[in-house]
């Protein structure tokens, strides 16, 4: 499969663009079908509302960039393009300036008018909490740490500057100790981690949510 790797090592050195067929594609207020169309759609980055010092390193926001590409890929309606080396980089400082923090949703609508997709995808993390449950039996203790996050995902139309966006959820648990994200270079390892799970399952249920 094409995001085998992708599954243990989240490699921010591409720049997503896809194309697909877009259908039923909504927002609170209206929605689009582009039946026979074929769309592409740039993940441009993710942004960070949260204020954990262990959420600040870039490699995570151009990890996640990484998996909403994923979770679009598999809705089976869109494929990989490749685009020149000089506009992965610049689009790759882009998404690391988003996650900074620099770029607001409102300061990347400058970058759209650049791109060569009529659709833009990007996602924000808004939520993240870390449960703690515990049961003991006799002798036995038994504890289980989760991790919980939710993000928003938006698409944006360049012809109409409309945007659909929505909320997804993940949780994932372990019985180990720390949910933290572990580092290889200049990866990010989401599969070490709760978090990678939990994100992972947030994004696809925001993309589920626009692409019913």
């Amino acid at each position: 499969m094409l995001f085998n790797n992708l599954n243990r090592f989240c490699t921010p050195v591409l720049i997503w663009i896809i194309t697909g067929i877009l259908s039923g594609c909504s927002s609170s207020s209206s929605s689009i079908t582009l039946e026979g169309d074929t769309r592409s759609v740039e993940v441009i980055g993710a942004s960070n509302e949260l204020s954990h010092k262990s959420w600040k390193d870039e490699r995570i926001g151009l990890g996640i960039q990484a998996l909403l590409a994923e979770a679009l890929f598999e809705t089976g309606r869109f494929k990989l393009l490749e685009v020149k080396p000089e506009i992965e980089q610049k689009r790759r400082e882009i998404a690391k300036g988003m996650w900074a923090g620099i770029y607001k949703e409102s300061d990347i609508i400058e970058f759209l008018d650049q791109s060569e997709s009529e659709y833009q995808a990007w996602a924000k993390v808004i939520y993240f909490g870390q449960p703690t449950s515990s049961a003991s039996a006799g002798i036995i203790h038994h504890s289980t740490q989760s991790a919980v996050i939710r993000t928003e995902v938006v698409i944006y139309q360049k012809s109409s500057e409309k945007r659909w966006r929505a909320t997804g959820e993940g949780k994932s648990s372990t019985a180990a100790s720390s949910v933290v994200f572990t580092f290889q270079g200049d990866n990010v390892d989401f599969d070490q981690a709760n978090i990678g799970n939990a994100l992972r399952e947030s994004l696809k249920d925001a993309v589920g949510k626009i692409f019913k």
